[in-house]
């Protein structure tokens, strides 16, 4: 049971392309809201840049794991030295993915900046808009 509605097998989608379709069918009706989103994000992250936002606590998981992915691409460790070692306490600054994600930090560490910010901050609501259209409450 699902969100209160039972879900049989049969009513699952059995082809992926068809599911992405079907996200796509109604994208065009929701086009203009979802670029405005966009450009929206970007002046954000211009205003982020310029006001020193970045430097901040403020993306600082995302900071924190881009420095550890290029320190990877550059030959080092992709984890501090204090959590290799032994036993250790987690702070704030610990990584706690493991390395198998560095697939998925690799293109957001080489992009240009702050193309790949973006693209990091809009993939969460992109994902949340797919799954309500999918959903269709």
């Amino acid at each position: 049971m699902l969100w209160g509605r039972v879900v049989s097998a049969a009513a699952l989608p059995r082809d992926p392309v068809l599911t992405v379709r079907r996200l796509a069918v109604g994208l065009p009706r929701s086009m203009p809201w979802f670029l405005l989103a966009i450009v929206a994000g970007v002046f954000a992250v211009r205003f982020a840049e310029r006001a020193d936002l970045f430097t901040g606590l403020w993306l600082n998981d995302y900071r924190l794991y881009m420095q550890a992915t290029q320190a990877w691409l550059a030959g080092g460790a992709f984890y501090p030295a204090d959590q290799l070692g032994g036993p250790w306490v987690v702070h704030w600054q610990s990584i706690l993915y493991p390395p198998v994600l560095l697939f998925w930090f690799i293109p957001f560490a080489v992009a240009p900046q702050p193309f790949g910010t973006v693209v990091w901050l809009a993939i969460p609501p992109f994902i949340t808009y797919a799954m309500i259209r999918w959903w269709r409450p």
